[in-house]
């Protein structure tokens, strides 16, 4: 993959990108699923799976 615009970004921009989604999150919690991708490939699988069944 190349490298791109977003990736020359600091650590603070992305921090405010990740605050945004967990504001979104807790407007609509039924609409927004977290999954933890520290997981196996497996698990994250199972999660996403389990989450639009």
């Amino acid at each position: 993959a190349e490298w791109n615009r977003l990736e020359e970004e600091d650590l603070a921009f992305h921090q405010r990108v990740e605050a945004g989604f967990y504001q979104l999150i807790a407007c609509e919690p039924e609409r927004w699923v977290v999954v933890d991708a520290n997981q196996s490939v497996a698990q994250v699988q199972a999660e996403i799976y389990k989450a639009v069944q």
